[in-house]
């Protein structure tokens, strides 16, 4: 079942079904129609803007549901074409047909321009799975920015994924919300390397569970930098590093985060292995399963702690006997999906700790 969209935007379409041929002249009639209709209701004149090209490709509704909430929040800063995949792994019968629509925002007075993104929706079954990358070939909007956004493990393990990157520049995960999340990131991590055969490629891997921790990495960052001599003595020595978060032993998508994190600091430090250094500390809370809730850095000397207070939505840094609390402003998905797509094609850094993250997920 689709999910209704935002408040703040108004959907422009048919609903008919269409064949592939047919999903640009419909497109170009949408606008028209759009326009006319927002004149009609007093709205102002429609903007048209496209600054990339986003493609999820899903394989149930409950995945369908999330994405389209997530890309039509994002669309109000970042409109584009999304193109939302529906794969039928269930149905034999050979299907691949579209839908065409136009998300306008509703926001502001009256008069004013009205910025709209398109929606094009593939449902596709049976043999015509196969079908799909070439489908979208045609479909990228030329000149701007192709990500592909992968929520489901299913697909991803299949050949499916990767040929819809193969005209793309950047892959999306979030392994929050994959159940064996380093199987994932292993196969994504693969796949962007074969992605890069070409010398002048500049393809990105990205995970919203990464971007969802740049609060931490800003917290972590400023206690380490705010100290003097001591503390930077400190920092140098630091030889183990612990995170407490949301979950139970043994449960890898909700340590994701955590272990991230401190890949995160092991490669600001420039360590080349996480093995013997790192303790991922189950707790309890109220925060969402997997959430980060506390973090010490140990030296010799004494250590760093930050631990997030989430009712106050604060977080309290120990730097040996000196304590002080700061701000902390949690990342939903929308926000962590647009800074993705700001940081693109890729993320040095997170290619830098994704390797020792994926090491030490790997032993046994």
């Amino acid at each position: 079942m689709d999910e209704a969209p935002s408040p703040a935007l108004q959907r422009y379409g048919s609903g008919k079904q269409l064949d592939l041929v047919a999903i640009e002249r419909e497109l170009q009639q949408l606008w028209k129609s759009a326009a006319e209709a927002s004149a009609r209701e007093g709205g102002g004149p429609v903007t048209r803007a496209c600054s990339m090209t986003l493609v999820a490709a899903c394989s149930n509704d409950m995945q369908l549901q999330h994405v389209t909430r997530v890309v039509e929040s994002v669309a109000a800063s970042n409109p584009g074409r999304a193109i939302l995949v529906r794969v039928d792994l269930e149905d034999a019968e050979p299907r691949l047909d579209a839908e065409v629509s136009a998300m306008c925002s509703t926001s502001g007075r009256a008069g004013q321009p009205r910025v709209c993104h398109e929606q094009v929706r593939l449902h596709a079954s049976g043999s015509r799975i196969d079908a799909v990358a070439s489908a979208l070939v045609a479909l990228l909007v030329p000149d701007v920015p192709a990500y592909v956004w992968a929520p489901c493990e299913k697909l991803l393990a299949r050949p499916l994924v990767a040929a819809m990157a193969q005209d793309a520049d950047a892959l999306v995960l979030d392994s929050r919300r994959l159940s064996d999340p380093w199987t994932a990131l292993g196969r994504a991590w693969e796949l962007t390397l074969e992605h890069r055969g070409h010398p002048l490629r500049r393809f990105g891997l990205h995970d919203l569970a990464w971007a969802s921790l740049r609060p931490w990495f800003d917290a972590v960052a400023r206690t380490l930098t705010a100290g003097g001599p001591e503390t930077d003595e400190r920092v140098r020595t630091i030889e183990r590093i612990r995170v407490g978060h949301v979950g139970r032993d043994g449960a890898p998508r909700e340590s994701v985060s955590a272990l991230l994190l401190a890949a995160w600091i092991a490669s600001r430090l420039g360590w080349s292995s996480l093995g013997g250094r790192v303790d991922l500390v189950p707790t309890a809370g109220q925060d969402r399963p997997g959430s980060v809730t506390w973090l010490e850095c140990v030296a010799p000397s004494g250590s760093v702690r930050l631990e997030r207070d989430a009712k106050a939505d604060r977080i309290h840094c120990g730097v040996g006997v000196t304590e002080r609390a700061s701000g902390f402003r949690s990342i939903d998905d929308a926000e962590a999906l647009g800074a993705t797509i700001a940081s693109a094609p890729f993320d040095s850094v997170f290619e830098t700790a994704l390797p020792l993250a994926l090491e030490l997920a790997r032993r046994p």
